[in-house]
């Protein structure tokens, strides 16, 4: 299967083309556009016949790079005449971490808190002692990925994951998530 894996959340936007369960080319790109920086990576995954689906990175994470993510892989997906899918970014992260609970800055005083396949947002003076992290938040265990381990374990789950995304969320209409099944996981605030 010829797949192009897309991740909107990076800075910079990551995209890679994969056949047989290995990637075999990956391109990147920033702009202060991120629709543009989207345009700019896929330009520079070269030879795309035969593509048969596209997976990206749906959240939970930036509105902006979300959006534009999802909209670009309707997109292609239309294009390509193939499927799509979204995976969440909570399920790479536990792949790369090994870990059952893992939390992302969601800005401000807040983060996402990923258990039990729930993603629900909390005050970071909420998260657990010791609970692993990749961004910078005091208390947890901050941990790193390169963009190649990050790109190896997304293909990992696109390649096993064949599951639906939940198909709604608290900042996408509904006349949005029609369309497709990779609008993000729906997140559930804690007051």
């Amino acid at each position: 299967m010829r797949q192009i894996l897309i991740d909107p959340l990076s800075e910079p936007v990551q995209m890679a083309l994969s056949e047989a369960g290995h990637i075999i080319k990956t391109s990147s790109a920033s702009a202060k556009d991120r629709a543009l920086a989207l345009d700019e990576a896929f330009q520079g995954l070269g030879d795309l016949d035969n593509i048969q689906e596209v997976v990206v990175i749906n959240g939970p994470g930036n509105f902006t790079a979300i959006r534009a993510g999802i909209g670009y892989v309707r997109g292609l997906g239309l294009a390509f005449g193939c499927q799509t899918r979204g995976i969440s970014i909570m399920d790479v992260d536990h792949q790369l971490a090994g870990s059952s609970q893992i939390a992302r800055d969601a800005r401000g005083d807040r983060a996402y808190l990923s258990r039990e396949g729930q993603i629900t947002l909390v005050n970071k003076a909420e998260l657990p002692n010791g609970i692993v992290c990749f961004d910078d938040i005091e208390g947890t265990v901050h941990k790193t990925a390169t963009s190649s381990e990050r790109m190896s374990a997304f293909l990992s789950l696109a390649n096993t994951d064949k599951g639906t995304v939940p198909a709604s969320a608290n900042y996408i209409r509904s006349a949005d998530a029609a369309p497709s099944n990779i609008i993000p996981p729906k997140i559930i605030e804690i007051k």
